[in-house]
């Protein structure tokens, strides 16, 4: 599922906005996994590197839109050398290694058609950028728990201000293409809950779509949204309120994005966000969470923000961590999260969360 990036506001959002936003120029977050080998994160430095006044420290051995492999043995990360190019921002890193899956956007060739699905692309390859296959239409994609296979939604009119999708394709390394199966219209994210279920959220709030991948059926899933913890309880979705981000009780329908957020207990706060299941300390229901102070500083100086991140407990909504730092997203393996400090990522593990509140 994703990277939830939203700036908290009095003033309520349409959640197509949301969704725009996040598809748009956010990382895409891999689902959660148990039993993957991949504790690193994929990633272009322009979705990390992206808000005002952080390019004072702004890593320059980076190329802005290049994308790099990031482990915690190397927080420097290796740049991989794709062989398709075009704007996009979603690197996805497979939940067992080897393998990235990215979305291109040929908008600088001069037959790009931004209302064309022959000018968008989800293409996979491995490390090294060697190309493995391509699927032209492309639009969003998500690796499933296992690592095992990749879901592509493939892209409709209308076409602006976000593709919309109606159909899913899945694509297994070794295999091939497995499924392909027409799916109502949607401008949704799409996600897995579990290794035999496709999630596709809706364009506002309402039904999610869930595509049996064993018998291709399409249905109406009970899941709120489309990022599904790893216990199938509880999952994420774009709301148009304050936070938003939905944390949503499958089992009730309960938002418990309130709740979660005050839990941090940030005296001022103006953005939430990202947000993120992690598996810490193996348990399935572990949210990590980012909310940021608003900027501050004289004018004409350097503006500073306060960001911090911490991990929910949201079955018994209770605070079991936190660190100084602006959320990137899990690691491929889900098993920790990726922090950003100033122009340095921080790989978050199971032992590295401060216990004491902030």
């Amino acid at each position: 599922m994703r990277s939830l990036t939203l700036r908290a506001s009095s003033r309520r959002r349409p959640p197509l906005f949301l969704i725009a936003s996040m598809i748009a120029g956010a990382i895409w977050i891999p689902s959660p996994t148990a039993g993957a080998t991949e504790r690193g994160i994929g990633l272009r430095p322009g979705a990390v590197w992206w808000e005002r006044d952080e390019s004072p420290n702004w890593p320059q051995q980076l190329r802005y839109d290049s994308a790099y492999l990031f482990r915690r043995a190397n927080p420097d990360g290796v740049r991989i050398p794709l062989s398709r190019t075009g704007i996009g921002w979603t690197i996805a890193l497979s939940p067992r290694g080897g393998l990235v899956a990215y979305d291109v956007g040929h908008t600088g060739e001069p037959s790009f058609n931004r209302e064309s699905a022959a000018n968008y692309e989800v293409a996979v390859s491995d490390t090294t950028g060697r190309d493995m296959t391509s699927f032209a239409g492309g639009i969003r994609l998500a690796w499933r728990p296992d690592g095992k296979a990749l879901a592509i939604a493939i892209g409709c009119a209308p076409w602006v201000p976000v593709p919309a999708l109606d159909s899913i394709v899945v694509w297994e390394p070794g295999k091939g293409t497995t499924l392909s199966r027409r799916v109502p219209p949607s401008r949704g994210l799409i996600g897995w809950a579990g290794p035999d279920t496709l999630l596709i959220g809706s364009s506002v709030l309402g039904p999610t779509t869930a595509v049996s991948y064993r018998t291709g059926i399409v249905s109406t899933s009970h899941h709120r949204g489309s990022n599904v913890s790893p216990d199938g309880l509880y999952s994420l979705y774009p709301t148009g309120d304050w936070a938003g981000v939905g944390v949503f009780d499958d089992q009730t329908g309960a938002n418990l994005a309130d709740t979660v957020v005050n839990l941090v207990r940030l005296p001022k706060l103006e953005r939430v966000g990202p947000a993120c299941w992690v598996r810490y300390r193996g348990r399935g229901h572990i949210l990590a969470i980012c909310v940021c102070s608003p900027w501050s500083g004289a004018a004409g100086e350097p503006h500073h923000r306060e960001c911090l991140t911490g991990i929910v407990d949201v079955r018994t909504l209770r605070l079991v961590g936190w660190t100084k730092g602006r959320l990137v997203g899990p690691t491929a393996d889900s098993r920790g999260a990726v922090i950003v400090r100033g122009s340095v990522l921080s790989f978050v593990g199971d032992g590295d969360w401060d216990k004491v509140r902030p």
